[in-house]
């Protein structure tokens, strides 16, 4: 072999026979390893704050690419602020697509703003391609206001009827004159 390379696949990665610059000296000829395609995810979109009352379930809408060269699977997981795992969905998707999950949890019972993580592992290559935080706001939720027995809403009422009224009146008054 003079100058080039021969590649035999093997699970997914290429062995190379390589004649210049060799990584590993073998008999005169380098041998190297040339990595097959593979998937590459990111996290393209997602529920980045979320208001809930104390204990009440939360949503969080995640939508992962996968920028890589195959298709390949993904465990999206969302973390409470611990890194306990709460939720996760596995998905498959094929290069330059994507796909959207919705991971779900219940909320603290203490208010207060609480750091989630969303985490997209990898399973082809066994490691985490991308993580985002999300801000979770524990709040009661207001009560909604009394409307006060109706009195103010009465008083405008009458208001109304009384202009109406006296507009009436003034009509009439003003039609007989001519």
């Amino acid at each position: 072999m003079s100058g080039g390379t021969t590649t035999l696949n093997i699970g997914g990665y290429g062995v190379g026979v390589i004649q210049q610059p060799p990584t590993l000296n073998i008999g005169g000829y380098g041998v190297g390893i040339i990595q097959g395609a593979q998937p590459s995810f990111s996290i393209t979109s997602y529920t980045q704050s979320v208001s809930v009352a104390p204990g009440g379930q939360l949503s969080i809408n995640v939508t992962v690419t996968n920028n890589g060269d195959a298709n390949g699977a993904v465990d999206i997981k969302l973390k409470d602020p611990n890194g306990v795992e709460v939720d996760s969905k596995q998905v498959a998707v094929d290069p330059n697509q994507s796909s959207t999950v919705t991971l779900t949890g219940t909320a603290p019972t203490q208010e207060g703003t609480y750091i989630y993580t969303v985490e997209v592992y990898n399973m082809d290559t066994n490691q985490v391609d991308d993580s985002k935080t999300v801000t979770v706001n524990v709040q009661s939720q207001p009560q909604p206001q009394p409307s006060g027995g109706g009195s103010e809403n009465n008083t405008i009422y009458i208001i109304v009827i009384i202009i109406v009224i006296i507009l009436l009146l003034i009509l009439i008054s003003v039609s007989r004159r001519r």
